[in-house]
């Protein structure tokens, strides 16, 4: 059972997540995970811009900005409950606004809160409260994530006109080498079940030169490279291990990470 726990001023609402997982019979090695809340962008905001927000329908508007930043993680049930707290500003008085959230249990989105106004600076205010608390004394507190998924927030207005949108990964996979760097991010592609499609995005390498690897891809004038990989090849094979080096004339990275049902097996999340 996986929980979204939404922390409001001292009151607590549960969402309740629930999927049907297979455990997987074999075990694969160990996965190398970065500390908690470390990219190998120079920012969280840099490292979202370049892979792309995941996809809510609209584009965000202008000058609008959300914000996703860890609080503190902890141990419950066995496994990581991981809090972050969200911030908003730059939006528009005269609108309601709903928080949203998605992740691979939930790839569509789901309503988290609604009600929420706009003060007059453009932070998002809390909904029916005498106080009027700003967005950002709400916490957010997910678990039981596999590695290399992700959470994203949403905030929308009512009407469809005014969007924002942020996104973590509470236990990323990454490895590094000699200055470059490899990030492992979980994406949902249609009705593709979890942990079935990767985008490998990589750092610090030569620009404009030739990354040898199963894709030998072809990094940009900064030295990056962005890569999909899809193991999933139906359902004759539902998991599996990934392995892969990613290597030019200076380093050398080495990535591997669960697919599928090796990745969401209860042994493995976090």
């Amino acid at each position: 059972m996986r929980l979204l726990l939404l922390v409001v001023m001292g009151l607590f609402s549960l969402f309740p997540l629930t999927a049907q997982i297979v455990p997987q019979a074999t075990s694969s090695p160990a996965t190398e995970t970065s500390p908690a809340g470390s990219s190998p962008f120079t920012s969280e905001e840099e490292f979202i811009q370049y892979t792309g927000k995941a996809d809510w329908g609209q584009p965000e508007t202008p000058g609008v900005k959300v914000t996703i930043r860890e609080s503190r993680r902890e141990k419950v049930n066995g496994t990581t409950a991981v809090t972050y707290v969200i911030q908003a500003s730059g939006f528009p008085q005269g609108k309601a606004y709903t928080m949203w959230e998605k992740d691979s249990l939930r790839p569509a989105g789901a309503p988290v809160m609604t009600g929420f106004v706009a003060n007059a600076s453009g932070e998002l205010v809390a909904p029916a409260t005498s106080t009027r608390e700003e967005i950002n004394k709400f916490d957010i507190t997910v678990n039981s994530f596999f590695l290399g998924e992700g959470v994203a927030v949403a905030i929308l207005s009512d009407d469809k006109t005014v969007a924002g949108y942020t996104e973590a990964t509470p236990f990323p996979i990454e490895a590094r080498d000699n200055g470059c760097h490899v990030f492992v991010k979980a994406v949902t592609i249609g009705k593709m079940p979890p942990a079935t499609a990767f985008l490998i995005l990589g750092e610090g390498f030569e620009p404009g030169t030739l990354v040898e690897s199963k894709d030998k891809t072809e990094t940009d004038k900064n030295g990056r490279f962005r890569v999909l990989r899809i193991p999933y090849l139906g359902p004759e094979k539902r998991g599996g291990h990934v392995s892969d080096t990613f290597a030019d004339s200076s380093c050398k990275v080495a990535v591997q990470f669960d697919w599928g049902t090796a990745a969401v097996n209860p042994e493995k999340v976090q």
